[in-house]
């Protein structure tokens, strides 16, 4: 959290559970905090950083299960991350690479 800035942004896609836009360093925690406490994670993986002129896009493996339903997760996701100096303003997630890649201006 140190990273974020402190209008920084947290933004799920439309098709998450819980879609929309997370504002402030309160709410990002809090979302963030959400999903540690939702799942037991047993691998996250940074595979690949791709570098764009509207961010950074960091691919991840990951692989946990539900801490209540026990409803295994595994897969890859593709983080964005969009800076300001040397602080994040956004942080952005997809399912899809292509996603990712137009995010931070890769079409």
């Amino acid at each position: 959290m140190e990273g974020l800035a402190a209008d920084g942004t947290l933004t799920n896609p439309d098709y998450a559970v819980e879609g929309g836009v997370r504002e402030g360093r309160d709410a990002v925690r809090a979302a963030l905090q959400a999903l540690q406490d939702g799942f037991d994670y047993t691998a996250v993986t940074v595979e690949e950083l791709i570098e764009g002129p509207d961010g950074l896009l960091v691919v991840v493996y990951m692989e946990a299960s539900g801490r209540e339903s026990g409803a295994p997760l595994q897969g890859r996701f593709f983080h964005v991350f969009r800076f300001r100096g040397d602080e994040v303003v956004d942080f952005a997630w997809f399912v899809a690479r292509e996603e990712g890649l137009r995010a931070v201006g890769l079409d």
